[in-house]
């Protein structure tokens, strides 16, 4: 957590949608992270499974 010097209530509140934003997108990056890595390691079990029968 950074540490950010505030003058006036407005910019407390600026701020603070700021990092709202910045939070929400990272989550969105990880969520797609996380099913980029899912859909992966399911192709990978099917490319393996072909391979045994």
């Amino acid at each position: 957590m950074k540490c950010i010097i505030v003058h006036s209530e407005a910019e407390l509140e600026l701020w603070q949608a700021v990092e709202r934003l910045t939070v929400g997108k990272i989550d969105l990056l990880k969520k797609r992270i996380v099913t980029d890595s899912y859909a992966k390691t399911r192709r990978m079990q099917r490319r393996k499974n072909r391979g045994k029968v």
